[in-house]
């Protein structure tokens, strides 16, 4: 017969067995969570359904501009830490913003916890009001994950109201183009003129400070000269290889 000692023994060891294998799990699921959180997925996905609020109310659609998603990082950074719209030093949330890099005659910031996914960091959004403000023209998106805070997950919206214009400036479309290859920039599988007329655009509308867009695949395609950035010369060697001058991309010469 078994003994009151071993029985206790037991299960204290049952319990112990219990407790490490729920401290286990929570870990894997600490580790999957922070392994598939996506905030650049996540950041186009709000954006989409930012601008699709303010058509829905009769707004015009707001920019996303790289700069502001920077800015909005780093205040979620912040927010991970003291979640108040005011900075660590007392300051707005506005002073994040270089005003020597954006103008701006009105700023509002929007701020959400705890959110795993876009769709629910987009409703506490919402729920703060700004992004429906008619006179705001540009938008900011970051976010970021650390387990060792209270809430994990940290968003963060800025938007501003200014006339400047901006190259990189863009409206997030729900069908980003996904190039096949190397050169195909419009995303068909072949690389041919229309290609070409694609790139030679970009190429003049960003030399005329003209608003236009590539997204990170279509910029990565697009550097058939293979030299880390987007130039005429990419543009050169896409010809060639249409022409069949050469025989595939990237080139380097």
């Amino acid at each position: 017969m078994m003994t009151t000692k071993r029985m206790f023994n037991r299960m204290v060891s049952l319990i112990s067995t219990i407790v490490m294998m729920a401290v286990m799990a929570a870990n894997v699921t600490t580790a999957k969570a922070a392994e598939e959180f996506n905030p650049d997925t996540m950041i186009s996905e709000i954006a989409i359904m930012v601008n699709e609020a303010r058509a829905e109310a009769g707004l015009e659609k707001v920019y996303v501009l790289p700069y502001l998603n920077e800015v909005a990082e780093i205040r979620a950074i912040e927010t991970a830490i003291n979640y108040d719209h005011r900075r660590k030093d007392g300051y707005g949330f506005e002073t994040a913003i270089d005003t020597e890099m954006v103008t701006f005659t009105m700023a509002a910031e929007a701020l959400a916890a705890g959110c795993e996914t876009a769709e629910e960091a987009f409703a506490e959004f919402a729920a703060n009001g700004a992004m429906m403000t008619a006179e705001m023209t540009h938008i900011g998106i970051g976010a970021v994950y650390d387990e060792d805070t209270e809430y994990g997950y940290y968003w963060q919206m800025t938007m501003v109201s200014t006339d400047q214009i901006f190259a990189e400036q863009y409206i997030p479309a729900e069908n980003e183009i996904v190039p096949q290859s190397k050169g195909d920039i419009t995303g068909d599988g072949v690389v041919d003129t229309f290609d070409y007329l694609a790139l030679t655009g970009y190429l003049d509308k960003m030399s005329k400070g003209i608003p236009v867009h590539f997204n990170e695949a279509q910029l990565e395609t697009a550097d058939c000269f293979h030299d880390g950035i987007v130039t005429e010369a990419d543009a050169k060697v896409m010809v060639r290889f249409i022409l069949g001058e050469i025989n595939s991309l990237p080139c380097e010469f």
